[in-house]
């Protein structure tokens, strides 16, 4: 389910295409009890 919310979602932005920008971002974050996203971190870009 978390996996196509975010594939879902998730939008790539449109001046990044055009120029053909590519990489890698992790972040981790926690998932509240009422479904709210808190605590994000970056972890890696590339």
């Amino acid at each position: 389910e978390m996996n196509k919310f975010i594939s879902g979602t998730l939008r790539y932005p449109s001046d990044a295409v055009e120029r053909n920008v590519q990489g890698l971002v992790v972040y981790t974050f926690i998932v509240e009890k009422d479904g709210t996203l808190t605590n994000f971190d970056l972890i890696h870009r590339a």
